[in-house]
């Protein structure tokens, strides 16, 4: 019975346009996703990825630091700022141990605490001049990595 599930989600594709439907156009434009096929198997694998990205991005919006390690991995870094790792990221900040506040959601309205010190940093140090603009960097990367490896 896992064999004929197996083979018919194999069997069943999804174009690009339909993958980009199901996720939203911006984001399939983000990850890349045109003109290729992709099978069940492949989109039941991005949307799990989105999921815990998404999941991911809304612990870091909630001051989660230990998410802030899994989301901001060594790739995206190396790719998007000066540093290596995240330990280095956090040594050079400004913020030590208060890390996870800096990138903490804040509602309208509300005092910006340690944002204009993180935006200040960013902006030196990193691709990014707000820290809502490299998180949703990182989960675009974290899932973009993802997409490729299918």
């Amino acid at each position: 019975m896992t064999d004929e599930t197996d083979e018919s989600d194999a069997a069943e594709t999804f174009s690009g346009a339909e993958v980009a439907d199901l996720i939203g156009p911006k984001l399939a434009a983000a990850l890349g996703i045109r003109g290729q096929e992709f099978t069940k198997g492949q989109v039941d694998a991005l949307t799990k990825t989105l999921a815990e990205s998404t999941a991911i991005a809304e612990a870091v919006g909630e001051g989660d630091t230990s998410q802030l390690t899994r989301l901001f991995s060594p790739a995206f870094l190396a790719a998007h700022t000066e540093f290596d790792d995240f330990e280095a990221f956090q040594a050079a900040s400004p913020w030590d141990e208060n890390i996870g506040a800096a990138f903490a959601a804040r509602d309208a309205g509300e005092p910006d605490g340690p944002a204009t010190t993180t935006s200040s940093f960013l902006s030196r140090t990193t691709e990014f001049t707000t820290p809502g603009a490299m998180v949703q960097a990182a989960v675009i990367d974290r899932t973009k990595r993802e997409v490729d490896a299918l």
